[in-house]
Order: structure tokens, then C-alpha cells, then sequence
């Protein structure tokens, strides 16, 4: 039984390795990362990771982020050249994890088809320790209250498609059910933050209104505004501390 996560990644230098490393510790057989046209180190710090370890890194040279198809034709890859009979569909600021064991444990055992994991916001605050260079162990506070749609992991199926946003998967004949958990690092500093919605905003630029409505808001505002939007996420009232459970390598 082989285990596959699959993302993609455009300027995620400051996360992707530690993503990559937590997921092959949480016993995931391979990782396969979309690069899609980043500026940072993230290309280079993926093709350090694939020189030693289970990391194939697909070249994206589309700007726009039809997440849909892009993630579909990950996991086809993933499954056709790979050998990969579960797929997670996840995204490069996220830690997966369960809470009996570990991944490749939790997919050993399984006895659904396509799992449905609960997220968690992580929020920076002014209370993190700005010296700790994994925003995995540096963001330690999330929102009490999980996102309203989960993301999915799905034993390979032909035909199946992925939704944008990673929350379902269509045409699965499978038994589905809710298990895993995971938590989201969206925003870790301010400038990632501004680089994040306005290359998010440009890469929904033709694409249907109803996606990437929060880069879309975002990114029509001034630097000053976004400035003012960081510092309400910094004081954010009602975050619970609660660290993720983080491996690595």
C-alpha cells in the first residue's frame, strides 16, 4: 500500500521543506509538488529534498490556478507512476495528521474510500517567537472553531476528479466518512501575506468570480489597508493555544 501527497506550490520557501519533511515522517511513501512559477527559494529547496528523499517535483508552468484540473492530473501522476493506491490532495501550508498514529498508519488500517480531514486556522499573534524559523512551530495559536469545509484524501479511483479548493472529490464510487485533521498556516509574515493575495488575485484573474473571492477582496486594497488587516489578525481575540503535532525528519 502506497501513500501519496500531492500540492502545489508557488513561493513557499518558508514552509515547503519543513511540509515535505513532516509528511515523509508521518510515513507518506512520496511526495509529488505542482512548482508553479515561484520567485523564491521554493525550487530550490524542493530540489534538495528531491535529491535524497521520495519527492518528485512537476514543473507548472501555467500562471493560473485552475487548482482543479492541476491537482487531478498530480494525483493521475502519482497513481500511474508512481504506484500510489491513496492520494492526499493537500496544500503546502498545511500539517496533516492523526490523532492514533501516523498517516501511513491511519491509511494502512482504513476501511473507507475517501476521508474527509477538520482544518484549524493558525493566527500569528504578537506573542510568537519571531527567532523560530519553522512557522509550524513558531504560529502556535489557532481559532477555536475549525474551517467550514474540510480538505480530502482518497483511495485512487479512475475517473475521480478533485474539487477546487481540495475539500471533495467527485465521481468516487467509494464509502466516505470523516477522520484526520490537519491545520492551516495561511498567512505567516506580512509580506508573505501581500505576496500571497496579489499573485493569488492575478492567477484568478479569468477565472470564474466565485473562486479566490478572499485573494480577489484583498488584493484590492492599499498596502496601508493590508497593513491595518495584519495587525487585526495579530489581536485577535478568542485563539486558543494549541500547538500542532509536528514531526520532522
Amino acid at each position: 500500500m502506497t501513500v501519496a501527497a500531492v500540492m502545489l506550490a508557488r513561493d513557499e520557501a518558508d514552509v515547503i521543506g519543513y511540509t515535505v519533511a513532516h509528511l515523509l515522517a508521518e510515513g507518506v511513501d512520496h511526495v509529488v509538488v505542482g512548482e508553479n512559477l515561484s520567485e523564491d527559494d521554493t525550487p530550490r529547496i524542493l530540489a534538495m529534498c528531491a535529491e535524497s528523499h521520495p519527492v518528485t517535483v512537476v514543473p507548472d508552468d501555467n500562471p493560473e490556478h485552475v487548482q482543479d484540473v492541476k491537482m487531478t492530473d498530480l494525483a493521475r501522476f502519482a497513481h500511474d507512476e508512481l504506484g500510489a493506491d491513496w492520494i492526499i490532495a493537500c496544500d503546502a501550508d498545511e500539517v496533516w495528521y492523526s490523532k492514533h498514529g501516523t498517516l501511513g498508519e491511519f491509511f494502512e488500517s482504513c476501511e473507507v474510500d475517501v476521508v474527509t480531514a477538520t482544518g484549524w486556522d493558525h493566527i500569528v499573534t504578537d506573542d510568537d517567537d519571531v527567532a523560530m524559523s519553522n512557522p509550524f512551530l513558531r504560529i502556535n495559536h489557532r481559532r477555536q472553531v475549525p474551517q467550514r469545509l474540510g480538505k480530502v484524501a482518497f483511495r485512487w479511483h479512475d475517473g475521480v476528479r478533485i474539487d477546487h479548493g481540495n475539500h471533495f472529490v467527485f465521481d468516487h464510487p467509494g464509502r466516505a466518512a470523516k477522520a484526520l485533521n490537519y491545520r492551516h498556516y495561511q498567512y505567516r509574515t506580512f509580506e508573505q501575506m501581500v505576496d500571497k493575495v496579489r499573485t493569488g488575485a492575478e492567477a484568478m484573474r479569468n477565472m470564474h468570480p466565485m473562486y479566490g473571492t478572499h485573494w480577489r477582496e484583498a488584493a484590492a486594497k492599499s498596502d496601508d489597508e493590508l497593513w491595518r488587516e495584519w495587525r487585526r489578525l495579530c489581536e485577535e481575540s478568542g485563539l486558543i493555544r494549541d500547538p500542532a503535532p509536528v514531526r520532522s525528519l
